[in-house]
């Protein structure tokens, strides 16, 4: 229990941050190429997803009553923003 409170390293936070890089990076730059996702750096992409996940960890802060309201809107706001129609 004392390692799930205990905040990670800098060390592990840039290691996990690069391991999201190595294993996203790929099928943006694939989907891409097809014409599926928009023109934007795969850095960011792989941000803004990381970003998604961290939200969905402050149930508490955002608020249960909201929660899931919330939640549904960043997932469509960030996929209507990555997607090509």
């Amino acid at each position: 229990m004392e390692q799930l409170l205990r905040k990670p390293s800098q060390k592990k936070l840039e290691r996990n941050h690069q391991g999201d890089i190595d294993f996203l990076v790929p099928y943006i730059e694939k989907w891409q190429a097809e014409g599926i996702m928009k023109q934007l750096e795969p850095d960011i992409v792989v941000s803004m997803i990381r970003s998604l996940v961290i939200l969905s960890l402050q149930k508490e802060m955002i608020g249960e009553a909201n929660y899931k309201s919330t939640m549904n809107q960043f997932v469509t706001f960030i996929s209507e923003g990555l997607i090509n129609e």
